[in-house]
């Protein structure tokens, strides 16, 4: 007569173990990355509004406080980023290194910045370099920018 196998008494630990393994799993795709990786995507983000000319989700990005160069405030940088889009059917943004310092819920981004704007050509039309650097605050789990500088 041929014994079957007996199951094994370990079978109820062993499935709370895989069930532990799955919620710390699960857990872990919950966890918020960290600040400074939250902030250069938003930065990312809104570097790619500006090429893709969507002038309303790159504003989203500025703090209703937001300051820059020349006394421009959100609203101006609102017309600023309507005028480019009308002047350029094509808009490029490349920054170069960025330089990170985090202080609690802000923080500062110093880079190099191309701006090209063109009709459509194979060679933009026109180019810019500048020094740039913006301070961002944390509200609400989401990174706006405070402040812009560029010479």
């Amino acid at each position: 007569m041929t014994k079957l196998p007996q199951p094994s008494r370990s079978l109820p630990s062993a499935m709370l173990q895989a069930a532990g393994l799955l919620l710390l799993m699960a857990l872990a795709g919950c966890v918020r990355a960290p600040a400074e990786q939250r902030l250069l995507e938003a930065m990312e983000a809104l570097q790619s509004a500006i090429e893709a000319r969507e002038v309303g989700s790159a504003v989203d990005y500025l703090a209703e406080d937001f300051t820059a160069t020349g006394g421009l405030d959100r609203e101006g940088a609102r017309n600023l980023m309507r005028v480019m889009v009308l002047r350029h059917q094509r808009l490029g943004l490349s920054l170069g290194p960025i330089e990170v310092a985090m202080f609690d819920q802000r923080a500062t981004l110093r880079f190099t910045a191309v701006a090209t704007g063109g009709q459509g050509s194979l060679l933009p039309e026109s180019a810019r370099v500048w020094q740039v650097e913006t301070a961002w605050r944390e509200e609400d789990g989401d990174w706006r920018m405070i402040s812009a500088q560029w010479q």
